[in-house]
């Protein structure tokens, strides 16, 4: 396994849930030099809607050539140009016991959480999106 497996399934997953890239692939997802393709990073905007898009950032590395890991992640829902909320996994914040967590509206708090997968976090900003009226 490498990381180009794993994107390439992000890619399918963010197709299947009516998420549009707005940068092609090879801008948004690339393996850290001389890492033969065991580390990689993804940095980009799936968008939802005119108005709304899910900003996804991850820091991935595969484990015992079977898995992938991700050592960092961030989604975070944006609509009409603010942060609604957003979730990550940051070391910074371990010792804080926050490796997980959550951020309110604008960064305004930072919640403890339990780890969120792209898919989840897609499918919470699709139902944020919907509970506000912007699908229609």
């Amino acid at each position: 396994m490498d990381v180009w497996i794993y994107f390439q399934q992000r890619e399918r997953e963010a197709q299947e849930m009516s998420l549009a890239c707005d940068a092609p692939f090879a801008q948004t997802y690339w393996a850290e030099v001389g890492s033969d393709d065991r580390r990689g990073r993804i940095f980009g905007r799936y968008i939802l809607t005119e108005t709304a898009y899910l900003a996804v950032h991850e820091v991935v590395e595969v484990v015992d050539d079977s898995h992938i890991h991700r050592i960092e992640y961030a989604y975070y829902l944006i609509i009409n140009g603010f942060e609604i909320w957003g979730y990550e996994r940051d070391p910074n914040h371990e010792a804080e016991g926050l490796l997980d967590h959550m951020h309110t509206e604008e960064h305004g708090q930072r919640l403890p959480s339990e780890p969120v997968s792209f898919k989840q976090a897609a499918e919470m900003a699709w139902d944020e999106i919907t509970r506000r009226g912007l699908i229609y």
